[in-house]
């Protein structure tokens, strides 16, 4: 049976939900040959899938392990972003959001590449990332925001096609992207969602078209499965904020919840806040941005991540956070202004300084990073410091920061952080 199902992508025809229940079902169980299930892969690489055939997936997908379920009355929003380079969005946009009454649950995973996870990310504060369904809930009960860490049941049937896409060199092909992220967030029953899909040199999506079709895909599925959905398509194409590498990321955080963040991460830390009040609250963007940007500037948020991070037994001591001692500077070889950043070049520096992951078991070094001093447009000087790796780097690292400033004569156009919004 499963090789007619094979033949009917093969020759472009459309899957039935019955087909794709049942190559889910059986490839879960083991009942699948890996070399089947890469051929039928392929063919969706090749041929792609129609807008039923990706929504009856995704619910296949999800509905493979444990699903979760919440009390209607807290009208739960989550959050998903698309990665890349110094995105510690989560750690701003949640307690803002949840500052302003939002209820949040928020399932997050471990980095994979120079991608950093935010449940890596929270191991600074030793925080209880390991809870049951109904802890879970109460916790968003009585503070408005959970954060746990996705567990092997929760969707397993994308683990072990993700490990199989790796493998077969059909990751990027967006039916299976959209399938494999939109899995995660319906099994995990948020019926609100915000997606931050990125596109640039350190993203996934190497262009803002890519980045929409993506986007339109997963708010397609979302529509089909009954949920709400905005997609925010923004700009990777230079790392985001001025700090890389888990534990600098969480200072960077820190210091925007204090009103000291780099301009462009908190105007796109407060407008994805605001998505998330406006479908949380059921308000309009302008009531809604109004008390995002009360909260930053009151100081609510930061007390929120406090709170969220102490009601999971963590530890709340910004100062304790460590970063590497080991530090080598990084300098301008000439005078003018800095034009652009390769965020993939500065996502692989800190990959190599320990930051990241080739797979998900590798362990990483919380301590490494990359801090960027002048950011694109900034007016240099030859000799001044453009960013500060810590940790030991080699010479492939060094010469990989080095290379990813391009600076210029003349000051560059400034472009947005945001493309487009998606409903």
């Amino acid at each position: 049976m499963f090789q007619d199902i094979i033949q009917k992508k093969r020759d472009n025809l459309e899957l039935t939900k019955a087909d794709i229940d049942y190559f889910i079902s059986e490839y879960t169980k083991n009942s699948i040959p890996d070399y089947q299930a890469s051929a039928l892969l392929m063919a969706i690489y090749l041929n792609g899938m129609s807008n039923q055939e990706i929504s009856n997936l995704t619910l296949a997908m999800a509905n493979s392990g444990e699903t979760y379920n919440y009390p209607a009355n807290l009208n739960v929003v989550d959050k998903h972003s698309s990665g890349g380079v110094g995105d510690k969005i989560t750690l701003v946009s949640l307690p803002i959001a949840a500052a302003c009454g939002v209820n949040i649950a928020k399932i997050s995973g471990r980095g994979l590449g120079f991608t950093g996870g935010t449940a890596d990310k929270l191991r600074a504060f030793n925080m209880n990332l390991s809870l049951t369904e109904q802890d879970f809930i109460d916790k968003i009960n009585n503070n408005g925001c959970a954060i746990m860490e996705s567990s092997i049941n929760i969707a397993p049937a994308d683990k072990k096609l993700y490990s199989l896409r790796d493998a077969t060199s059909t990751v990027d092909s967006l039916p299976l992207i959209a399938a494999s992220i939109m899995s995660k967030k319906l099994a995990t029953g948020a019926p609100n969602l915000v997606l931050d899909v990125k596109f640039g040199s350190g993203a996934l999506m190497k262009t803002a078209e890519k980045a929409t079709q993506l986007a339109q895909q997963m708010i397609d599925i979302a529509k089909f499965s009954g949920r709400n959905a905005v997609a925010l398509i923004t700009n990777m194409d230079e790392p985001l904020g001025t700090h890389v590498g888990n534990n600098l990321e969480v200072i960077e955080a820190i210091n925007t919840l204090n009103g000291n963040g780099d301009e462009n991460f908190t105007q796109l830390s407060v407008e994805i806040a605001t998505y998330m009040v406006m479908l949380g609250l059921k308000i309009d963007h302008d009531s809604a941005l109004q008390l995002a940007q009360t909260a930053l500037k009151n100081g609510s948020a930061l007390n929120k991540l406090k709170q969220i991070i102490q009601a999971q037994s963590g530890v709340f001591v910004p100062d304790a956070i460590k970063t590497h001692s080991s530090t080598t500077h990084i300098l301008a070889q000439t005078s003018g202004f800095v034009t652009h950043i390769n965020a993939q070049d500065i996502g692989n520096a800190s990959m190599h300084l320990g930051a990241g992951r080739n797979t998900i078991d590798d362990d990483i070094d919380l301590t490494v990073g990359v801090l960027i001093h002048a950011k694109v447009g900034t007016s240099v000087n030859c000799g001044d410091k453009l960013a500060t790796l810590y940790g030991n780097p080699g010479d492939e690292t060094i010469r990989l920061t080095q290379n990813a400033f391009t600076v210029g004569n003349t000051p560059p156009k400034k472009i947005p952080m945001i493309y487009k919004v998606l409903t």
